[in-house]
């Protein structure tokens, strides 16, 4: 899988004892830009991952669906139906 020049930043913040998880996602413009995070998430200690092609594309799809969610069920059928056309 080809590995693509993305960085998700996890931060947590307590705030009343309640833990809450967010992410920051980075894409560098270049080789060095990418050096540069990768320098500032190891002084910082942060927690980050580099996201594949693969990765990417399953998250912009879960906010397409988030987005387009309307509560209507389909059968699989009439799915197929539609994607034949």
């Amino acid at each position: 899988m080809k590995k693509i020049c993305i960085y998700a930043i996890f931060i947590t913040f307590v705030k009343k004892t309640v833990f809450m998880n967010e992410a920051i996602l980075i894409q560098p413009k270049d080789k060095d830009e990418l050096a540069f995070w990768k320098e500032i998430l190891k002084r910082l200690q942060a927690k980050s991952i580099i996201l594949t092609n693969e990765d990417l594309e399953d998250f912009n799809l879960g906010l397409l669906m988030k987005e387009k969610q309307t509560g209507v069920t389909c059968t699989k059928d009439s799915i197929l139906k539609k994607l034949k056309k």
